[in-house]
Formats: structure tokens, sequence, C-alpha cells
């Protein structure tokens, strides 16, 4: 396997996906994300489990990062560096409705405080 290579930690993601394992979606995340940080997908999917886990804050990061990547991306495809190949279409489409969500739930439990 090659280190530098982050189709390995989205091909784990993906299986810790299924498993509903939150911890390990989120270090594989991480760590595709430390080889190949404009990846409007990763950083999307990182917020989503970060939203699972409750860490509000940090998820609207991700999504926001999320939705600046994806503005710079033509098309529905982001092409990493070694050539791997992302749908973004979905980012494109419901980040705002994500960001909307999550900041609203930052709101409210503001609010409560």
């Amino acid at each position: 396997m090659d280190p530098d290579d982050p189709s390995h930690d989205y091909s784990l993601f993906a299986l810790y996906k299924r498993k509903g394992t939150l911890r390990q979606q989120r270090e594989v995340l991480l760590g595709a994300l430390q080889i190949e940080g404009g990846n409007p997908l990763g950083h999307f999917e990182l917020g989503v489990v970060l939203e699972k886990e409750k860490y509000l804050e940090p998820s609207l990061k991700e999504y926001r990062t999320a939705r600046l990547l994806t503005a710079n991306v033509k098309g529905n495809e982001y092409i990493d560096r070694r050539g791997g190949v992302y749908e973004i279409e979905f980012v494109r489409k419901n980040v705002d409705e994500y960001i909307d969500r999550v900041a609203k739930m930052i709101a409210s439990k503001q609010h409560e405080e």
C-alpha cells in the first residue's frame, strides 16, 4: 500500500461507515485529508461524522470547507493529485442544508446555556 494514496483511507471509511463505527470513520477521514486536503467530499463526510458525534462547531467548519472547495471544482468530479476521482454532486446540492441545520443546532445550544 502506498502511504501517499488517500484511496486506501477512503476504502476503509466506506467499510467503517457500513459498520457504523464513527471513531474509525473519523480517524481514516483525517488520515485521507492529511494526504489530500483539497477533497471536498472528504471534508463533507468528516462533517457528517463529527455532527453524529455531536462535535457541532468542528462539523460546521468541515461543511464550510467542503462548500468552499466544491465551488472551485468545475463539473461534478473532484480529481485528486494521483488521479483519483470523487463524485461531489451530492455535496454541491446539499452542503448548504447541512450548514444551516448545524448552525441552528449550535445557536439553539448556545441559547439554552
